[in-house]
């Protein structure tokens, strides 16, 4: 044995088997790397250096430092492997020529060509005739040249490039000249033609792609799209790496109906806070016949002991803007526009917040007293004790907050909440009473009412919340399910109250819901303390697997009796005197993991009919095979049928669809329909979509038709709308992370 300290060791062995498969399990991607224990060096050799091992059938020696090895050649340093039929070493230039089925690994990326030269001084490499993988990029193609420097760098010539199986050429990228820099994460090609099934489809004599993930300066891929509002639309994308902590991305859209359109986003982010700006215009809007800008800021801080902080704003020119120029996949329809700063301060025990809100309303046309008061400021607290499995538990919520809006009612208003509750639970039942004080304090500025300028009420709230569980078992084919019987008895007292000289700053009162029933005011907000003396009786009922813990049926039924009228309204609203809620059921079936079926009701014992209605059924097998159906009704409000699905067509063809008809205005609300294809190394999405803009007044708006198309070139670049989002949106159940082929 002869030994060349730091460059190269060699060694005569017998021969052995020393090749592991180069192919892995889904059939052409290279394995990360081959075996090194096949190749055991010496007991003194030092694996952390550079120096190589040579292991072949034979080798002869020269007295010139010649060597030359022949048969099943196979020879490796810490980080590279060759393998050939012949290996010729030359001790005086350090350099090696490998010959016949010449296979070179390094990393991810693995070359075979028929003969190769390697400079181990320069760490350089020449092979010639050369196909590659690069294993992490599901990544092959083919060169006359291969030029490798280094670990990183490698230079291709008269190359073309795919991520397509060996079976496949659904797309290669040709190019005269090919440099991957895997230190940078950047490739670069020179005089390039990009070819689809053999068709040519775009040129560029110059063009540059990320290698992994990490940002790179440059263009994005551009979107395509074609809407009866916008007409052809056309956007070029360009992302600027600044610094590590600073990006942004500026994206010029062209719209043959309207004119260009300028998005910028500026994204910074570093330990205390992120941030991110949009600032938006277009230039005399053909359609609007005016300029058009939208601006939003939104930022996140984290100062530290505690401390937080949030910021958020926004502005646009014109009440349309969202409807006209927001995203081309969804339209979005809004009156108001919230602009908001809070600034928290948390500890163990207790948090306090400080918040000023604003909000820009779209719509002129709402009156002064239907659009949202501003908080110019608010304050709150909020504490608890304790924190550990003490029964007892004290609360309080504290706020003070100034309420401003234009040509009406404004004031102060300061709230504080104490409450004390205690809870004893074992396996079987669960009783929980609580006490609480809720009193309000005003300050009203109402020249019209000098007379009731301070305003104060406390109400004492009393409530009993208590449960049962009862379970067995029970056999249905071949398998133990637990049946449970859960009752639920929840007991509210709230003393009544004259509360009608009290404005309404920011309360409501929401529809009846299986969550209402169990709160302490059914208003939302802080001007109301709904009166009570009621109890909200409630059943439900499940069948689970013993084995999983799934549930396969839910049932449940509830209502609320009242003892006495509820004789504190919101202004312009009657008492309501009913000696009881409606009733609310719900059934839920999963009888297997891809089937799920869903109906609840409300019924009026008043009017004996139902005032809501919802039948839902899903069936999801996977993200190939997904089939919604769905029917809502609320009286004299709205009835819909909703229809969606994603379905497997042949091979990797898939079959896209939602129909979202209203049966009470007698048409559709949203149509879609499309097609996908989706392989291992490209992905083809078509969608054609019409919608009504504003479904409360559906009759009285025109339908917005657009086509979106997408083409994506998996590890080099898609072409059109991202529409994976818009998908997951309309169609329940669709996971656009499942739609890789691997």
């Amino acid at each position: 044995m002869r030994r060349i300290p730091h460059l190269l060791s060699i060694v005569v062995v017998v021969p052995a088997t020393l090749f592991a498969s180069l192919v892995c399990a889904d059939g052409w991607r290279y394995c990360a790397s081959l075996p090194d224990a096949v190749l055991e060096p010496p007991s003194d050799f030092n694996q952390t250096d550079n120096a190589w091992i040579i292991e072949s059938d034979s080798v002869s020696y020269e007295d010139t430092g010649y060597a030359h090895f022949v048969g099943e050649v196979r020879a490796a340093n810490r980080t590279q492997r060759i393998n050939a039929k012949q290996l010729d070493y030359s001790q005086t230039d350090n350099t090696m020529q490998a010959l016949g089925d010449v296979r070179y690994k390094q990393s991810d990326l693995a070359l075979s060509a028929p003969q190769a030269e390697f400079d181990l001084a320069a760490d350089k490499g020449h092979l010639t005739e050369v196909y590659y993988t690069m294993g992490n990029r599901h990544a092959r193609g083919y060169a006359e040249t291969v030029e490798l420097e280094g670990k990183d760098l490698s230079h291709y010539t008269d190359t073309y490039y795919t991520t397509c199986p060996p079976d496949s050429d659904a797309w290669v990228l040709y190019a005269e000249q090919l440099s991957l820099d895997r230190h940078t994460g950047v490739g670069t090609a020179r005089d390039i033609t990009l070819e689809a099934g053999g068709l040519p489809l775009f040129y560029s004599p110059y063009f540059r792609f990320p290698l992994d993930d990490r940002r790179q300066s440059g263009f994005l891929a551009p979107g395509v799209a074609s809407s009866s509002d916008d007409g052809f639309s056309l956007s070029l994308p360009y992302y600027f790496n600044i610094a590590p902590s600073l990006d942004a991305t500026v994206t010029p859209q062209f719209m043959t109906q309207r004119g260009l359109l300028l998005k910028n986003e500026l994204r910074t982010l570093s330990n205390r806070a992120e941030s991110e700006t949009h600032i938006d215009f277009i230039i005399s809007d053909q359609v609007f016949d005016d300029d058009r800008l939208r601006l939003e800021f939104e930022q996140k801080g984290r100062f530290g002991n505690g401390w937080s902080s949030i910021v958020s704003a926004a502005y646009v020119s014109d009440i349309d803007y969202f409807d006209d120029l927001g995203d081309a996949l969804s339209t979005t329809s809004t009156n108001h526009i919230e602009r908001r700063a809070d600034l928290t301060y948390r500890q163990t025990n207790w948090s306090v917040r400080g918040r000023t809100q604003y909000f820009q309303s779209l719509n002129p046309d709402l009156a002064p007293t239907s659009r949202p008061y501003q908080r110019m400021p608010q304050l709150t607290l909020n504490a608890r004790w304790p924190q550990n499995s003490d029964p007892w538990n004290y609360k309080l919520w504290a706020e003070a907050v100034r309420f401003e809006r234009d040509n009406t009612v404004t004031g102060s208003r300061f709230t504080a909440r104490p409450s004390l509750s205690w809870k004893w639970e074992s396996a079987a039942a669960f009783i929980k009473p609580k006490a609480s004080l809720w009193h309000r304090q005003y300050r009203i500025d109402d020249p019209d009412n000098l007379d009731k300028d301070h305003l104060s009420s406390t109400i004492p709230v009393f409530s009993v919340d208590s449960g049962l569980f009862f379970e067995r078992n029970i056999g249905w084919r071949n398998t133990t399910l637990m049946q449970t019987l859960e009752p639920r008895l929840f007991y509210l007292y709230v003393p009544m109250q004259d509360q009608s000289d009290i404005p309404v700053f920011d309360t409501n009162e929401p529809a009846l819901s299986s969550a209402q029933m169990f709160r302490e005011n059914r208003f939302t907000g802080y001007d109301r303390v709904g009166d009570a003396n009621q109890i909200t009786l409630a059943l439900t009922s499940r069948f689970l697997d013993t084995q999983s813990g799934d549930e396969w049926v839910r049932a449940s039924i509830g209502e609320i009796v009242y003892f006495r009228d509820r004789e504190v309204t919101l202004p312009s609203r009657v008492i309501d005197n009913d000696s009881s809620s409606e009733l609310l059921a719900e059934l839920a079936l999963r009888p297997t993991s891809h089937w799920f079926a869903r109906a609840a009701v409300q019924w009026s014992r008043n009017d004996r009919t139902t005032s809501k209605n919802v039948v839902q059924l899903r069936y999801r097998r996977d993200n190939d095979r997904i089939a919604n159906v769905s029917y809502r009704r609320r009286r004299g409000q709205l009835e819909q049928l909703d229809l969606s699905f994603r379905w497997k067509l042949r091979g990797q063809w898939h079959g896209i669809g939602r129909y979202n008809y209203s049966l009470h205005d007698n048409l559709p609300l949203q149509t879609i329909a499309g097609i996908e294809y989706d392989s291992c190394c490209w992905a083809l999405k078509l969608l054609a979509e019409t919608h009504i803009d504003d479904a409360s007044s559906a009759t009285d708006q025109l339908s917005d038709a657009s086509i979106m198309l997408q083409i994506e070139l998996k590890g080099l670049s898609h072409v059109g709308q991202k529409i994976d989002d818009f998908l997951a949106t309309n169609i329940l159940g669709y996971r656009p992370d499942e739609d890789a082929v691997q």
